[in-house]
Protein backbone atom coordinates (compact mmCIF):
# COMPACT_ATOMS: atom_id res chain seq x y z
CA UNK A 1 0.00 0.00 0.00
CA UNK A 2 0.94 3.67 0.98
CA UNK A 3 3.51 2.65 3.46
CA UNK A 4 4.97 0.60 1.14
CA UNK A 5 5.49 2.47 -2.01
CA UNK A 6 6.80 5.42 0.78
CA UNK A 7 9.66 3.04 1.67
CA UNK A 8 10.32 2.31 -2.38
CA UNK A 9 10.65 6.29 -3.05
CA UNK A 10 13.25 6.81 -0.44
CA UNK A 11 15.35 4.07 -1.05
CA UNK A 12 14.52 2.37 2.32
CA UNK A 13 13.37 -0.80 4.17
CA UNK A 14 10.90 -0.41 6.32
CA UNK A 15 11.20 3.16 7.50
CA UNK A 16 7.43 3.06 7.04
CA UNK A 17 5.85 0.37 8.77
CA UNK A 18 4.31 -1.34 5.77
CA UNK A 19 1.95 -4.93 6.13
CA UNK A 20 0.26 -6.80 3.48
CA UNK A 21 -2.77 -6.03 6.25
CA UNK A 22 -4.88 -3.47 5.63
CA UNK A 23 -5.19 -0.68 8.00
CA UNK A 24 -1.37 -0.53 9.16
CA UNK A 25 -1.15 3.01 9.43
CA UNK A 26 -2.80 4.18 12.41
CA UNK A 27 -1.11 8.12 13.13
CA UNK A 28 0.21 11.04 11.15
CA UNK A 29 3.59 9.60 10.31
CA UNK A 30 6.30 12.18 9.18
CA UNK A 31 9.29 11.54 7.16
CA UNK A 32 11.81 14.23 6.19
CA UNK A 33 13.24 13.80 2.89
CA UNK A 34 15.18 17.15 2.80
CA UNK A 35 14.92 20.56 4.11
CA UNK A 36 12.33 20.93 1.51
CA UNK A 37 10.50 17.86 1.45
CA UNK A 38 8.15 15.77 4.21
CA UNK A 39 6.40 12.45 3.23
CA UNK A 40 3.12 12.03 5.45
CA UNK A 41 2.21 8.79 5.87
CA UNK A 42 -1.89 8.46 7.07
CA UNK A 43 -4.45 5.95 7.40
CA UNK A 44 -6.41 5.10 4.57
CA UNK A 45 -9.91 4.35 3.33
CA UNK A 46 -11.43 0.91 4.66
CA UNK A 47 -11.23 -1.54 1.46
CA UNK A 48 -13.03 -2.15 -0.79
CA UNK A 49 -14.48 -5.13 1.18
CA UNK A 50 -16.17 -1.92 3.50
CA UNK A 51 -13.09 -3.76 6.22
CA UNK A 52 -12.43 -1.32 8.91
CA UNK A 53 -14.88 1.58 7.73
CA UNK A 54 -16.51 2.09 11.09
CA UNK A 55 -12.75 2.53 12.30
CA UNK A 56 -12.52 5.18 9.29
CA UNK A 57 -15.25 6.89 10.34
CA UNK A 58 -14.54 7.05 14.25
CA UNK A 59 -11.08 7.52 14.19
CA UNK A 60 -8.91 7.52 11.56
CA UNK A 61 -11.24 10.31 9.34
CA UNK A 62 -11.11 12.63 12.28
CA UNK A 63 -7.01 12.51 12.74
CA UNK A 64 -6.70 12.87 8.48
CA UNK A 65 -9.05 16.21 8.65
CA UNK A 66 -7.45 17.33 12.06
CA UNK A 67 -4.02 16.88 10.16
CA UNK A 68 -5.24 18.43 6.75
CA UNK A 69 -6.77 21.76 8.17
CA UNK A 70 -3.61 22.39 10.15
CA UNK A 71 -0.99 21.61 7.58
CA UNK A 72 -0.33 25.35 6.75
CA UNK A 73 2.59 24.46 4.73
CA UNK A 74 0.72 21.61 2.34
CA UNK A 75 2.01 22.12 -0.79
CA UNK A 76 0.20 18.94 -2.69
CA UNK A 77 -1.32 15.82 -1.97
CA UNK A 78 -1.12 12.27 -3.58
CA UNK A 79 -4.08 10.16 -3.71
CA UNK A 80 -2.86 6.79 -3.43
CA UNK A 81 -5.28 3.55 -4.75
CA UNK A 82 -5.09 0.32 -5.65
CA UNK A 83 -5.84 0.25 -9.30
CA UNK A 84 -7.48 -3.48 -8.86
CA UNK A 85 -10.35 -1.62 -7.12
CA UNK A 86 -13.21 1.29 -8.44
CA UNK A 87 -12.57 4.15 -6.46
CA UNK A 88 -15.78 4.40 -4.49
CA UNK A 89 -18.24 7.48 -4.22
CA UNK A 90 -17.47 7.88 -1.12
CA UNK A 91 -13.42 8.14 -1.89
CA UNK A 92 -14.59 10.90 -4.30
CA UNK A 93 -16.58 12.97 -2.36
CA UNK A 94 -13.79 12.90 0.58
CA UNK A 95 -11.18 14.18 -2.32
CA UNK A 96 -13.05 16.91 -3.53
CA UNK A 97 -13.82 18.24 -0.38
CA UNK A 98 -10.13 18.28 0.30
CA UNK A 99 -9.44 20.93 -2.82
Amino acid sequence: GKSSLINHLLKKDNIARASSVTGKTRSVDLFVVNNKVIICDLPGFPGADGQASRLWEEEFEPLVQLYLNNAADLRAMLFAHDARWPVTTEEKKYLNAAR
